[in-house]
């Protein structure tokens, strides 16, 4: 899945794959998310056509892992051929970029991000 691991390379913390099952149907919504869960269905549905970047931002404890992790089993689990996702804290992909700046790795890093769909 990574093009870029190395041996001593920074990997993510915490990250376990979504459950099956998981996607957006099942999420709870509210006013407090509405929003959020309307505007991830639709980028679950047009597998990201009209943005190939969602950035997710708000306080601790508002659901953004949750809303990430539904947003990726849609994509994987749509009809058709799955989507190429890379999930991404800030801090890895820093962390990545740092590491593959410093040996010698850009063009692997360059194609793992040119060449996901999401």
């Amino acid at each position: 899945m990574d093009t870029i691991t190395a041996p001593g390379e920074p990997r993510a913390r915490g990250w376990a794959p979504p459950q099956p099952g998981a996607g957006l149907a099942r999420m709870v919504t509210g006013p407090w998310n509405r929003l959020a869960h309307e505007a991830a269905r639709r980028f679950v549905e047009s597998r990201g056509a009209w943005s190939r970047v969602l950035l997710v931002s708000g306080g601790e404890g508002n659901g953004k892992t949750r809303l990430l992790e539904a947003i990726e089993q849609g994509l994987r689990e749509a009809a058709g051929k799955p989507a190429a996702v890379v999930r991404a804290s800030c801090d890895d992909f820093v962390r990545h970029f740092t590491y593959a700046s410093t040996h010698g790795r850009m063009a692997a890093f360059r194609q793992k991000y040119r060449t996901t769909e999401v």
